[in-house]
This record gives C-alpha cells, structure tokens and sequence, in this order.
C-alpha cells in the first residue's frame, strides 16, 4: 500500500505478527548471526550490503526494522534519506557498532554492538516495538483530528456562516491556533431592519465548537428575523446552550445590534474585551461597553436585561468586537501587545484600510514569538450602504390585511382567563415555528411578563420533541458525540425538507388569580410516541450532549406528564407572588 504523502514510500505496517526487518552490512558472519536471531524472534529479513542499495530496498521493501552498520560509506545520508522519505510513522533504525568503537553521532534511534547478545536484543526491538504502536495510535488520532477540521470548515462556511450578511462595511478576521473554527461571527438584519451581529468565542475549537454553534446559529437567525428582543434573543440562546454543553465548556459573547437610522447600538458583552466604538471623525476611541455578566451556557439564570447598554452612534463611526487574542500576543521577550496599544493600533487605522494592517502591525511586534491565543477581530464602519439593500420594516405594514369580526356574546365572569390554541399540519410543520407565535401572545398579557424566558423555555422544548422524536422519528442517542451531532442536526434538516405529512396541536390553558396563576400546556403530535430513553430513573441525563432538557422541564413546571402513547404531554406552569 503506497504511502498517502509519497507514492513511492509504503505504508507502516501495524500488524505485528508479519514484521519486517532489514540488515544492512557488509560482514557476511555478521549479517547471518544478526538474521538468526531475528528470525527466531518472528521477523522476515532481508538484507544489503551497502548504503545505496539499503535505500532502494527501504522504498520497495517496507520494513518495520531496520538494522544499519554505522561503518558502512555512506551511512550518515542514507539515515537522513530514510527519515526524510516517512516523517508521519517511526521506523527504528538500530545502528550497529563494534564494542571496540569509540561513541560517535549515529543519528539512529538505537545502538547495538558485536557480538549480538541474545538476550539484549529481544529488549531492544519489545521497547522499540511499543513506540511504533504509539506512532501509529498518534497518525490515527491525527488523521481523525483532520478529518473533524475538514467536516468543522464544510459545516462552518457551508451551514453557519453561509447566511451572514455580506457587506464591505463589515470586515473580519480570524486566526485559530490550531487552525480549527473556535470563534464564530453571525450577523443578520432584524424584523425591524436593524443589523444585529454576535461573535462568540467557544471554550474549545473544531468540530465540537462547530457542532455546538449549528443550533445557536439557527436560534439567532430565526429569533432575529421574528422580531424578538436582543435580550429575549440571548435567553434562548443561553438557555440553548444551557441545555446543549457538557459542563466544563461554556461560551463568550459580544452581541450588538446597530439602529438601522444609525443613531444607537445596543450591546450586551458576555465575559469579552471592551466592545469599541471609534469616532469615525477624530479616529479615537469614544466609548467601550465592558463585558457585564457571566459566559453564556453556564447557568439558565442570566438576567440580560441588567447587562444591556445602549450606546449613541452616529454614520461614520466604527464599532469592534475582539477577543483577547489580540492584546495578549506576546513578542520574542514575554510582553503582551497590551490593551493600550491595540486600541490605537485600530483607531489610527484610516477606515478604507483593510484589517490586514492591523495584523501586519502585530506580526511586527510579535516576531517569531508564536501565537497562544487564537485572534479575532470585527469591524463594522456605520454607513448607509449597511442598510441601502434591505426592506424596513415600515414598508412591510402594507402587507397586512384586517381582521374580519365578527359579534360575540358576552358571558359575565369573575375569572380571568384565557385559552389558545394552535394547530400545524403536513409542510406547514417545516415552514413554521409556532414558538414566538405563542410567545407573542402571551407578551400581551401584564401578568405573564415576568414569565416569558420560562414559557419561551418550556414550549420550545416541547415542541422540539414533538417534531425531532414524534414526527421525525429522530433519535438523541446520536448527540452523544459532537460527529453525531452534526450527524443529527444533518437528518433533521433532511427530513423536514421532505415533510409532507403530520400534525402537531399545542393548547394553553391559563387561569389568573391576583399576582398568582397556572397555566396548563399541552401538546400532541400524530406520531408513535416518544421514548423517554434520555433520562435514567433518577432524572439525570445519560450524557453531556443530550437528555438533559426533560430535567429542565421538571425544574421549571410544577408537574410533566406523558400520557400513553408518548405523544401527547401535559405540562402545568404556576406561578404566584
């Protein structure tokens, strides 16, 4: 088998029980006494008795072992030839030397001397022969590891990114470490025509980041372009990764949405550097909106609304978001870029350039110092042409019809109450998502004001059931790894781009005494029934990836039932002062 980076190199052999070995020496005596013992311990062996022709043998022979005489003409670059020629699998070469001889640089991995000891050398080869299975371990988890990059770079220009508005007023720059996704920058126009973006800054890189941020990305589009609030936008979002990290991951954010009059920006930063905005006209720094609360994903319970900043802008003016990649570089003695430094570095920075001289500027300073962090860098530069292509929401009023009505008879009650209900059928699943419908309802009401992160909480997770496990017959067992998330997230798309039938109803059901009040929700799906099979008995999820929203319910309601089959639930929310 042909070696994948040089045809002309075989492939290391990882089964042990057919090893190889080669002696290269010009002693007859020596080249059988060396033969016999190898033979005995299992090898194959052939031979050489030159550098030159050991080399050739090395290309089309392909051993495991390799037993050079450092005496022969030659040896030194015939040794630098073999290593060169296979840098991604160790090959042991045993250099063999006369006890006589005095210590020299045999640039091999091993020494043998004459006359061979018969115990010593089945040592050698059993220490020599657990290094080549830890190289070939380590090759599998590299080639693992860049198979992930490449499926984490398809779904992250292909998937996440792929709906990111396109602007050159909007400039980005991004530089891993490990040359793996770790940041992720979302950017998308709002139901009211203002542009929102999000840069976030996963505790970890590749696929697992990427995989987390496939759900996190549709959460922010779609929330965006139904009207929801930046803070009602950042619930669900933590609440999602709440629910969707392992405990020892969480995630950073800076979340800004520019008024598409450009007069203010709203900002909420999540354990991030200062958000920037830079005078368009005396190229300083005006304002910097600190981070203010906890990373996202760690607790359900952040309160966004006491970390929201409104901040006036006007055109002209440049806002940044960055990680701390940046300020931490260090240069050849220890010293970090600093703070101080790498806002001038963008502020003096004439707008029509590109952020490409912002890294020139810091490639200089560090010098061949390597970078520990990975960088990421936002610019959006206010300008009417952000906006120039997209429909306010002012103009879409005109798409809005009455509602007809019609006499009702009114029925004298002491109660308050109300009751809804909603009813999607067949493609309609797959083209609407009832949730800020629902929710939309239900900021209406004064009373429930206080409860909308809870209820946006609870009846997403119920309706997700309802469509992933009851209509689209999906199973969590595949979120036990970040590869069947993808795997998951993947069917999930393709099954509701082929949904033709199916039925889902959603009922609330509330009653409002005073400050208190309950209400009842409850949901049915036309599918065979949902298995509770990712919560064990005591109520703990059976993986860090998943099963742990059903728990998140029983936290949040005052009771959750699954009726027979497992299609139909029943949720009671309560509340009181």
């Amino acid at each position: 088998m042909p070696h994948p980076n040089n045809p002309m190199v075989p492939s290391a052999n990882p089964d042990r029980s057919s090893r190889t070995a080669m002696i290269v020496d010009h002693n007859p005596n020596d080249q059988l006494q060396l033969k016999t013992v190898l033979q005995s311990l299992g090898f194959q062996v052939f031979e050489s008795k030159s550098s030159r022709e050991a080399v050739k043998l090395f290309y089309t022979n392909n051993p495991d072992f390799i037993f050079f005489d450092v005496t022969l003409p030659g040896y030194i670059s015939a040794i630098r030839e073999i290593k060169s020629a296979d840098e991604l699998h160790f090959i042991p070469i045993i250099a063999i030397a006369e006890s006589t001889d005095k210590p020299r640089e045999t640039n091999a991995d091993d020494i043998l001397y004459k006359p061979y000891n018969s115990r010593e050398l089945p040592s050698k080869i059993n220490l020599l022969q657990k290094l080549i299975d830890l190289s070939h371990k380590n090759q599998q988890l590299q080639n693992r590891i860049e198979r992930d990059g490449e499926t984490a770079e398809q779904l992250y220009t292909g998937t996440i990114t792929a709906g990111n508005v396109k602007s050159k007023y909007i400039q980005s720059y991004f530089q891993p470490v490990a040359q793996d996704y770790g940041d992720i920058l979302l950017t998308e126009y709002t139901l009211s025509s203002d542009l929102a973006l999000l840069l976030v800054d996963f505790s970890g890189n590749g696929l697992s980041a990427v995989a987390s941020a496939l759900p996190s990305a549709d959460i922010f589009r779609a929330m965006c372009k139904k009207g929801f609030s930046l803070t009602d936008i950042l619930t669900s979002f933590n609440s999602k990764l709440h629910t969707l990290l392992p405990t020892n991951r969480f995630v950073a954010a800076q979340f800004v949405i520019i008024s598409h009059d450009m007069k203010f920006v709203l900002a909420c930063n999540c354990a991030m550097p200062d958000i920037l905005i830079i005078d368009g006209e005396a190229g300083t720094v005006r304002s910097r909106i600190p981070s203010a609360g906890l990373p996202l994903g760690i607790t359900p319970d952040l309160d966004f609304n006491s970390m929201l900043v409104r901040v006036s802008i006007q055109p002209g003016d440049r806002i940044v978001l960055l990680n701390n990649g940046f300020a931490d570089a260090q240069n050849n003695a220890g010293i970090p870029f600093g703070q101080s430094k790498t806002e001038q570095c963008l502020a003096n920075r004439a707008p029509q350039l590109s952020l490409d001289s912002v890294i020139t500027e810091l490639d200089a300073y560090r010098g061949n110092k390597s970078l520990e962090k990975d960088i990421s860098i936002v610019e959006i530069q206010c300008h009417s042409e952000l906006f120039a292509n997209h429909q306010f929401a002012s103009n879409l009023a005109d798409n809005f019809q009455p509602i007809s009505t019609t006499a009702i008879k009114a029925v004298d009650s002491h109660k308050d109450r109300w009751d809804y209900q909603l009813t999607l059928e067949g493609i309609r699943l797959a083209k609407t998502n009832p949730i800020p419908i629902i929710i939309a309802q239900i900021q209406e009401l004064d009373t429930l004001a206080d409860h909308q992160t809870n209820l946006y909480t609870i009846l997403t997770e119920l309706y997700v059931n309802a469509i992933d496990h009851g209509i689209l017959k999906l199973n969590s067992s595949l979120k036990q790894s970040p590869q069947g998330f993808v795997e998951y997230f993947n069917k999930r798309e393709l099954r509701l781009s082929q949904l033709k039938k199916g039925c889902i109803q959603i009922s609330l059901s509330t009653e409002i005494k005073g400050s208190s009040g309950k209400m009842t929700i409850r949901i049915k799906d036309s599918g065979t029934g949902f298995q509770l099979t990712s919560v064990d008995k005591e109520g703990h999820a059976d993986t860090l990836l998943h099963g742990r929203g059903i728990i998140l319910l029983k936290e949040l309601c005052e009771s959750v039932e699954y009726k027979p089959p497992g299609n139909y639930v029943e949720v009671v929310y309560a509340w009181e002062e």
